[in-house]
């Protein structure tokens, strides 16, 4: 039986195909919607065209052997966007066409995957050039690669379906478009700024490569110091280590470091505002030993570090407090770099005691005012004394020359000692004697030679571990030496 090509219009106008009419004419399947070519109409039974609307008369066996049907399966003769292309645009409509009329086009034989991961979108097929097309529900990821998959779910209008699944990828194209600041904190040429103003950028996307060399800020050409955060990645934060100087102009750069994702530089924005004057306290920011702590050392120092530089730090302001006692001996400083108060105990601290530290409204800042919420007072607890004594002064000092033969020698340790007697404190040796007496409170002990010391001679002051604290822990032996005049 020889076959005959006829290339027909349906009458339902919605599809032009080619069908394999055979001669004689046996039939063949009916066409979506049951359609068939002019002059054939669709038997519902058998789902298949018949010439004039009547069944054909044909042998049975050349049907069964498929000789008057089309047996050829579909395929995918192109694809949009091109296998393995880069540079597809995020709005794309991804298309495969076929080398036939094709039905089962569907969401379930017709999708789109990324990363494994469905996309969404809809699915349509356009018979007037036996495309599939599937559309993204939105915009593709930029610089991302995407699978399209057709599957053998789709069928040719004799029910052949596709010969095998196809998939194909694409890369969407990369992003372009470098980062911009929407909104400026403060704003560019605001006056009258709060001096503990932090200083905001955001940005039209996400960004990287924020930090204190690509976001500053300067008062002419002094540099502010701070932390530069990204509390967001489309905001970039710069605080001042310090408050700003009052009715000063500064400038805040962004630099060119700062890139989104896809590495586009920023447009470097430099930005200028001016502060008002100073009505903000000084704040404690940090103290130690802890509010509260325990088990504290004896030997401990006391600091306080403010928000901005003060004045009036002293041993009146500054003040250590043993429960029930009157303030500890101690020497205070501060330093303005660090903006630091420290307290230095004279003596070792008595143990097992709970000490309070307190700060006076008589440290402002430069614009005299007082420290927010002062007196601020804070208390800890040491813990048992397991410190060796030591030596805090010595007189006449070490290595000293030209002493006078007649001097006394005063050694000051840092707390309370005993066992200070002429075989645990000794000159030359022993071979000086004299008598010792001790302070009230036994930590000054002063040695008294029985005669005038031998002139232009090495005096040595050897202290043994037989000298220990109220604890029994020993003094770590020290010695120390001068010469004396003629």
């Amino acid at each position: 039986m020889v076959a005959r090509i006829a290339c027909l219009a349906l009458t339902l106008g919605f599809l032009v195909g080619c069908y394999n009419i055979p001669t004689p004419e046996c039939g063949f399947a009916c066409g979506p919607a049951g359609a068939c070519p002019s002059s054939y109409a669709c038997n519902a039974s058998t789902n298949r065209c018949e010439l004039d609307g009547t069944q054909p008369t044909c042998d049975p066996a050349l049907v069964d052997a498929g000789t008057d049907a089309d047996r050829s399966a579909p395929n995918v003769i192109s694809q949009i966007p091109q296998p393995r292309s880069v540079g597809a645009s995020l709005d794309v409509t991804v298309i495969a066409r076929f080398d036939e009329p094709v039905i089962g086009v569907d969401d379930t034989t017709f999708r789109l995957e990324h990363l494994g991961s469905p996309v969404f979108g809809t699915v349509s097929y356009v018979g007037t050039i036996d495309s599939a097309n599937f559309k993204p529900s939105s915009e593709l990821s930029l610089g991302q690669e995407y699978t399209a998959i057709v599957t053998t779910g789709i069928v040719d209008l004799e029910g052949n379906p596709l010969a095998s699944e196809v998939r194909w990828t694409f890369t969407t194209a990369g992003d372009i478009t470098p980062p911009m600041v929407v909104v400026l904190s403060p704003a560019p040429s605001t006056s009258g700024v709060d001096v503990a103003t932090l200083v905001v950028a955001d940005f039209s996307e996400g960004v990287i490569g924020v930090n204190g060399s690509s976001f500053t800020l300067a008062a002419g050409a002094m540099p502010v110091g701070g932390s530069v955060t990204s509390p967001t990645s489309t905001r970039a934060q710069l605080t001042p280590s310090t408050q700003l100087a009052a009715n000063t102009t500064y400038t805040a750069r962004l630099g060119f470091d700062i890139t989104d994702f896809s590495f586009n530089s920023l447009p470097p924005v430099t930005w200028t505002f001016t502060t008002g004057p100073d009505t903000v306290a000084p704040t404690l920011v940090l103290r130690s030993p802890a509010a509260a702590g325990t088990n504290v050392a004896v030997n401990t120092d006391v600091t306080a570090s403010f928000d901005e530089t003060v004045i009036g730090v002293s041993g009146t302001s500054f003040t250590l407090t043993p429960q029930g006692g009157s303030p500890v001996g101690a020497t205070v400083t501060y330093a303005a770099a660090t903006r630091t108060a420290l307290l230095i105990p004279t003596l070792q601290l008595a143990a097992n005691t709970q000490h309070t530290a307190t700060l006076t409204g008589a440290i402002t800042d430069g614009a005299a005012n007082a420290l927010s919420a002062a007196p601020i007072s804070w208390s800890f607890t040491t813990g048992a004394d397991a410190i060796a004594p030591s030596v805090a002064s010595i007189s006449p000092a070490h290595m000293a020359t030209g002493v006078p033969i007649t001097t006394t020698i005063v050694i000051a340790f840092d707390e309370p000692v005993l066992n200070v007697t002429t075989t645990s404190f000794m000159l030359n040796g022993g071979a000086l004697t004299g008598t010792i007496a001790m302070s009230a409170g036994n930590t000054i002990a002063t040695f008294t030679p029985d005669a005038a010391l031998p002139a232009s001679t090495l005096i040595t002051i050897d202290l043994t571990t037989a000298i220990t604290d109220a604890a029994t822990t020993n003094l770590v032996p020290v010695s120390f030496s001068f010469t004396t005049g003629p």
